[in-house]
């Protein structure tokens, strides 16, 4: 099942574009059992309960020995999950480590964490560990403090990193052991955190990695992080097989002693993919045994291209037509990863001269120009690196004075700084003595050697390869010398110095000579790559082996006449009825063919002619349907044949990149001739060669108003991208057009905008975009016509065959977050809220969730027609203080007006919705949803409760695609008091008499009402309106008992209130003399009573459920007269035995 939920993982993974890291680890104390890794990898020195420090335990050893993993783009992450995490509890608070930083704390309990700000991570290797929570006597602690006594146990699967992009690596994280159980020369323990311990039985001899990358590749790298425990060289192995099982290489896992080491291997050859990795512990003669391994499990980074396998930061071919010497235009390009932001510009008339391949630089100053190039940005130098040049020696001293006395300088490049601080690799000529020497300086100080570069005649290959522990030096291709220093920071000048100046100024030490093929690679390279590349240039190729093309600079001659070339001619051919035919627009890397077509010069027949060379010229522009500029020249064939009846087939050719316009170059003579001289001729129509198609890559879901990385190639046949394909990407506009519409009708459309790399380069176009809205939109990527790459071709090609095949995808967008807005009320928005556990006496809380885009606009589709999605939604609030009361009751309005039915919890839990439909984000609020939460408490009618205050402490809202939305500025107060009804008996002679009710609320403290109590703790609600409660009915019967059979109909009723006192007017018509009773219905959370009886006005209730009036009529023929207050009152309080001046007291 596990490895079920591992592919499952893997197959969402490129789904929803976060990155995967496999692997099951058990991080805690080992003090819990049932794990499947017996043995953690996070101890803590626990205290035993004898009070003594356990030594086995050592909590730092997880963050001491962290997981290793790769990002193959600048990735930013926005949150970790654990999968199929077990052992989680109430209390656990996940802590993510990244790059021995502490980068985000999880909730208690949680599994999922978000990083806010989200955390920007760079290309290239990361170490991650994860850890819980320490305590002590089951209190959280501080994991560094003293005596902790128990540490969080718990395993996972995988970490899943939250990011818009993916990763190409293949990522294991397991903590592993293989070998045998013969352990009296292996590490058990782990008292020592920088040496190997094994977490539990070994695996087996060998442990096989499933890594399944199917691609061809040009090489790859195998990380295995923290390997421990070698006994013997040459013995255990790490072999590698492609995709279709066949071994592509072994390597021996070597080192010198049993200590902690990072094995990194890379491999420089072409694979068919990878589809395992095998670790083998084998035989170690020096210990009669297996030698047992312990290892942080793997990571395979697959290289794609040569570009990626050497880390090539900086790649200065120097072959330009020419350099302008504009200190702004920074002609010179970087063809390396970093890119045209670190262009350079030529400084003091540097100029273009002959070069090892192709062109090179003359860094050969005067006395008037100090020549040297300038990057457009300072180049930051990786912290292990190789450095690699040629220059042609010797060196020449025009244009050097003394900066120091007695010495010349000779400045390969600088870092910036003045005083020497920044000085880097120079060679210095001592002036008295003749000595010169090849220097580094570094931040902590400066070397040298003896090295003296006029021994040396024309071009030499220079390589500086910089470590931690130093730099070493070759020349073509062979180990020279080594120094200590390691220089870091930036280059500022290349080919000079500002040595004594600062500001990157040139200071007169230039190189004085000319340099070719400057190159940064940002990783150490072995000496066979160095003599390979040594090998490839010297040839007059690139550094990996491909040909370079170097361009002809200068129009060419444009020659016409003898001969021609047109499309391939099927059938019979004659010169003279296919001189017009046109050669239509060609495919790169796609084999066509061309007839070449010989005529006599006076055009009246063809003849034969013997073709001794056809070429393609391949130019970058046009102009009035003509090739300009310059141009760089492709042989298709030499000796090539006789042009039979004036025709000669030739090919078929390809064209390894795209151009604008192309000619076909024709030399060759009649048949006959005896001269070596040959006619020449250029075809009389153009062409161009286009990519194939485009493509389109980009997260599967995209977050609205954020800058998104997507990725458009322009690709050949074979999906390789086109070399010299540089054309510009515009929205809605000319070629390179990107086209957008909403998918789904009646939704928005929004913007689409490009915000940074909208230039092709050789094909690929790495763009930032960003879109305004949610939604799905259709994106196509094309050509227009008339604005097309190949529109030398308008003439004779169709627009179908013209225009490169577009591509269409559809992007998804979620909002970035939701903004909440709201403020707690009182009932009525009135001063308080009485406590009722009926809601139609409650506070409430309307609420407006808009789910907004990363600049914070309202996003409108976010609506039930179109994207919206079901939300979670929690509410916290303030404790509430009383023990009188146990839970808090709620309902919610939805945006439809329709109410949800009650719930209840306890009264100071969170108050959670869950599954919120999305229906509530109306089309009458774009982007909104409304919610308007009615809350109250389990009011008890016999215990009181004094005056308390809620407040909302925070709000978040999470739908269903994780985006998420909190805010802790709910303003409002809601005010809760205990109420109760407090009636008056009356006794009068008087047919019609008024008694009055008082409202009053509790109050144990005195402190909240200064006046009007009536009773002890109780005080009239000078504040209580008819809406905060009224007399709903009235009946009079001669019971105690409500029955619908004794009901007096002689009497009437009337009552008003002001400032909390009822005044109840009673009317005896019929001066029944009969003791009455009155009962009153009135809302529930006024009523009271010290025997507990809850509230009723049902037939059958009776005084003790709800307030009643005890009404005596005395005939004033009787007596004197009497009236309220003169005699003794009913009552019907358990804790009350008579009312005092004929009061009654509130039941």
């Amino acid at each position: 099942m596990k490895k079920f939920i591992i592919l499952f993982l893997l197959l969402t993974s490129s789904l929803f574009a976060d990155i995967i890291l496999q692997g099951s680890l058990h991080v805690g104390d080992g003090f819990r059992s049932g794990w499947q890794y017996e043995e953690p990898l996070t101890k803590k020195r626990l205290y035993s309960i004898y009070g003594e420090e356990d030594g086995e335990h050592t909590y730092q050893y997880y963050l001491d020995n962290p997981s290793y993993f790769y990002l193959s783009q600048d990735t930013t992450i926005t949150g970790f999950e654990l999968i199929n995490a077990i052992g989680l509890t109430t209390n656990t608070n996940i802590r993510l480590y990244i790059d021995s930083n502490l980068v985000a704390t999880g909730s208690d309990g949680s599994d999922t964490v978000t990083i806010d700000p989200p955390l920007a991570l760079s290309k290239g290797f990361h170490t991650i560990a994860v850890i819980g929570s320490c305590y002590r006597n089951g209190r959280e602690r501080d994991c560094s403090s003293r005596r902790i006594d128990d540490i969080d146990d718990f395993t996972f699967d995988a970490i899943k990193l939250y990011s818009d992009v993916n990763t190409t690596a293949v990522v294991h994280l397991d903590h592993l052991h293989t070998g045998n159980t013969d352990d009296y020369d292996d590490w058990y323990d782990i008292e020592n955190s920088s040496i190997a311990y094994y977490p539990d039985a070994p695996l087996g001899n060998s442990y096989t990695f499933d890594i399944n990358i199917t691609d061809n590749l040009v090489g790859f790298e195998v990380l295995i992080p923290n390997m421990r425990d070698v006994h013997q060289n040459n013995v255990n192995t790490i072999k590698v097989y492609d995709k279709n099982n066949n071994l592509i290489t072994t390597f021996y896992i070597n080192h010198n002693n049993t200590d902690k080491f990072n094995f990194d291997v890379i491999y420089d050859q072409n694979v068919s993919g990878i589809k395992q990795v095998v670790i083998n512990s084998n035989y170690a003669s020096n210990i009669d045994d297996i030698d047992d391994l312990s290892f942080d499990g793997i990571v395979v980074v697959p290289y794609y291209s040569f570009q990626e396998l050497y880390n090539v930061k900086i790649d200065y071919h120097f072959d330009e037509c020419s350099w302008d010497n504009d200190p702004n235009t920074y002609e010179i390009k970087n063809y390396g990863l970093l890119g045209n932001e670190y262009n350079l510009t030529a400084f003091e008339q540097a100029s273009q001269n002959e070069g090892q391949v192709c062109r090179g630089g003359n860094f050969i100053s005067d006395d008037t120009h100090d020549k040297a190039l300038l990057p457009k940005n300072n180049i930051p130098l990786p912290s292990e690196y190789t450095l690699n040049l040629w220059i042609k020696f010797p060196l020449d001293e025009n244009g050097h004075k003394e900066i120091d006395s007695d010495f010349y300088y000779f400045n390969i490049a600088d870092r910036p700084g003045q005083g020497g601080q920044g000085d880097y690799i120079f060679f210095a000529h001592q002036l008295s003595n003749n000595i010169w020497s090849l220097n580094i300086n570094d931040d902590n100080g400066k070397d040298s050697i003896n090295f003296n570069p006029q021994h040396l005649n024309g071009w030499h290959m220079l390589t500086f390869v910089v470590t931690s522990n130093g730099t070493k030096f070759y020349l073509d291709g062979e180990y020279n010398d080594s120094l200590y220093t390691h220089p870091s920071g930036e280059i500022g000048l290349l080919f000079n110095s500002d040595y004594q100046t600062g500001n990157n100024q040139p200071n007169w030490q230039s190189l004085g000579a000319l340099a070719d093929e400057f190159k940064i690679f940002g990783r150490v390279l072995s000496q066979s790559q160095i003599q390979t590349i040594y090998d490839n240039e010297s040839n007059g190729k690139n550094y990996d082996g491909s040909p370079r093309i170097c361009p002809v600079c200068g129009g060419p001659i444009i020659r016409s006449g003898l001969f021609n070339a047109v499309d391939i001619v099927t059938g019979s051919c004659s010169a003279e009825n296919h001189w017009d035919d046109n050669i239509t627009t060609k495919i790169v890397n796609k084999d066509f063919n061309l007839t070449v077509l010989a005529k006599a010069a006076d055009g009246s027949s063809g003849f034969e002619a013997n073709i001794t060379k056809v070429s393609l010229y391949l130019f970058d522009s046009s102009s009035s349907g003509a090739c300009s500029g310059s141009y760089t020249e492709v042989s298709v064939c030499t000796d090539c044949g006789t042009t039979k009846n004036g025709c000669l087939p030739v090919g078929p050719m390809q064209v390894d990149r795209a151009k604008k316009c192309v000619l076909v170059h024709i030399e060759g003579k009649d048949i006959n001739s005896t001269s070596n001289d040959v006619n020449e001729s250029n075809s009389t129509d153009n062409f161009a060669i286009r990519p194939d198609h485009f493509s389109l890559t980009a997260p599967a879901s995209m977050v609205a108003g954020k800058d998104t990385a997507i990725l458009v190639d322009a690709l050949d046949e074979a999906n390789q991208k086109v070399i010299d394909y540089n054309e510009t990407l515009h929205v809605r506009g000319a070629s390179v057009d990107i086209e957008y519409n909403e998918t789904k009708i009646g939704c928005k459309t929004g913007t689409f905008e490009i915000v940074s790399g909208d230039q092709f380069q050789n094909g690929e176009a790495n763009m930032s975009v960003r879109y305004s809205e949610v939604g799905e939109i259709n994106v196509t990527v094309q050509e227009v016509n008339g604005t097309e790459f190949a529109s030398i071709d308008s003439d004779d090609t169709s627009l179908s065959q013209r225009l490169i095949t577009p591509v269409s995808t559809t992007l998804s967008f979620k909002p970035d977050h939701f903004d909440i807005n709201g403020s707690l009320h009182n009932f009525q928005d009135h001063d308080f809220t009485y406590l009722s556990d009926d809601l139609n006496m409650s506070a409430y809380l309307p609420l407006v969730i808009t789910a907004k885009n990363a600049l914070g606009d309202t996003t409108t589709n976010y609506n039930t027609n179109c994207y919206a999605k079901d939300i979670d939604i929690n509410i916290s609030h303030t404790s509430v203080p009383s023990n009188n009361l146990n839970s808090l009751l709620y309902l919610y309005e939805d945006a439809n007006d329709q109410n949800s039915s009650v719930t209840w919890i306890d009264k100071n839990a969170t108050i959670t919705i869950q599954n919120y439909p999305a229906s509530n984000f109306t089309t009458d609020h774009n982007g909104s949803a409304y919610i308007t939460l009615y809350c109250n408490f389990d009011r008890n009618s016999s215990k009181p409760v004094d005056p308390f205050e809620l407040n909302i402490t925070g709000t978040n809202v999470v739908d269903t695609d994780r985006v998420e939305g909190s805010s802790s500025d709910i303003n409002g107060t809601a005010n809760f008091y205990y109420a109760r009804f407090r009636t008056d008996d009356l006794a009068t002679s008087e047919s019609e008499d008024n008694t009055t009710a008082q409202v009053l609320v509790y109050d144990s403290s005195d402190t909240k009402f200064d006046t009007n109590q009536t009773l002890m703790h109780w005080y009239v609600n000078a504040f209580h309106s008819q809406s905060d409660g009224d007399i709903r009915e009235s009946n009079v019967s001669s019971s105690t008992t409500l029955q619908a059979s004794d009901i007096d109909d002689s009497f009437s009723l009337n009552w008003s209130q002001e400032n909390g006192i009822f005044t109840i007017t009673i009317n005896n018509t019929s001066k029944t003399k009969e003791t009455r009773y009155i009962h009153l219905d009135i809302p529930s959370w006024l009523w009271f009573s010290y025997g507990g009886g809850s509230y009723s006005y049902d037939i059958g209730s009776d005084c003790t459920q709800h307030p009643c009036i005890k009404y005596n009529y005395i005939p004033p023929t009787q007596t004197k007269g009497v009236k309220s207050g003169t005699v003794s009152g009913v009552d019907f309080d358990q804790n009350v035995t008579s009312s005092k001046r004929g009061v009654k007291v509130y039941r």
